[in-house]
């Protein structure tokens, strides 16, 4: 598979993700929009009422009244002060599937783009030693001749004998570095006992 072919399947699956994403949030939009059905107490309370007002001039006791009070009162604690709406977010085994594979393909995507800079620095490395050694072939031929040689004859022991040499210039220019760091540390307490020196003496000369 080609670079542009990889690069138009992982668009796709982006695309794909997209969609899929904008659906999700049209269900969300339509479960936020769906309005709550309550049940329609309203015939019912309309013949209690009806029949509270049509046993007020027959009734001869309360109980009716009272029975018809209770009746009322069951039927308001049923509705509840709060409706509770609860919102699932949930992905079907399909939706799964295609998000796994399309992290796994950019993934694998990174992937490739990180061993290709990193190709990329490596020949960029190479081409430039490249240059060095025409550039010296070209001012010191009698030099690159000389390495022609030795390196055909034995381009182990010359690898070998190359890694050595530039050992050797790290730990000198550890050394180095190290000495430098001392004769810094060393100037810096020459200069504090001086600073101490000048100090005291100012005092004792007061």
């Amino acid at each position: 598979m080609t670079t542009i072919e990889k690069l138009e399947e992982i668009e796709k699956t982006v695309r794909d993700m997209t969609e899929l994403q904008l659906q999700q949030e049209k269900r969300l939009v339509e479960v936020e929009n769906r309005k709550v059905q309550l049940p329609d107490y309203g015939p019912i309370l309309k013949e209690i009422l009806q029949r509270v007002e049509n046993s007020k001039p027959q009734a001869t006791d309360n109980t009716e009244i009272n029975n018809l009070s209770a009746k009322v009162a069951q039927q308001t604690a049923k509705l509840p002060d709060r409706w509770r709406v609860i919102h699932l977010h949930d992905f079907s085994p399909g939706s799964k599937k295609f998000i796994i594979g399309a992290t796994i393909i950019l993934l694998a995507f990174c992937s490739v783009m990180a061993i290709s800079i990193n190709l990329w620095h490596r020949n960029g490395e190479l081409s430039a030693n490249s240059v060095r050694y025409r550039m010296v072939r070209q001012y010191y031929p009698e030099v690159a001749a000389w390495v022609e040689r030795k390196y055909k004859q034995d381009p182990d022991a010359i690898k070998t004998e190359v890694e050595r040499l530039e050992a050797e210039q790290e730990a000198l220019r550890l050394l180095e570095e190290a000495g430098r760091q001392k004769e810094d540390e060393l100037r810096e307490n020459r200069q504090k006992y001086e600073n101490i020196r000048k100090q005291r003496d100012g005092r004792k000369k007061k």
